[in-house]
């Protein structure tokens, strides 16, 4: 009976660190600026090498960006995992000792 008790809390348990990671944000990979594609400079004019400048610097932000996001996402995942494996840790020897209560127990009533 206390082993099935312990089975039913599992689950929630494991919803409870589950939570965390769908707050993670969902990091979008920037779009490369058309310039940087092999023939992508339109015209050799200075006005058109300037906007690939432009847009080569606004890409670089964004992915300076990206980056951090998923290293981010990658550190709250790696928090997350270390939380679970604890806490699965933790239920295993409670079963341990759920089972081993159960057989002194049963030991006890027959004797």
């Amino acid at each position: 009976m206390r082993l099935a008790l312990l089975y039913a809390c599992f689950v929630p348990a494991l919803a409870v660190f589950a939570g965390p990671a769908a707050a993670q944000s969902i990091c979008a990979a920037p779009l490369t600026p058309v310039c940087m594609e092999p023939g992508g400079v339109q015209g050799d004019d200075a006005l058109s090498k300037q906007r690939c400048i432009e847009d080569m610097k606004g890409y670089l932000g964004q992915q300076r960006d990206y980056v951090t996001c998923l290293r981010t996402n990658l550190a709250q995942s790696e928090t997350n995992l270390g939380h679970i494996q604890a806490r699965l840790d933790g239920m295993k020897n409670e079963i341990i000792d759920e089972t081993r209560a159960n057989a002194q127990d049963a030991k006890k009533a027959s004797d």
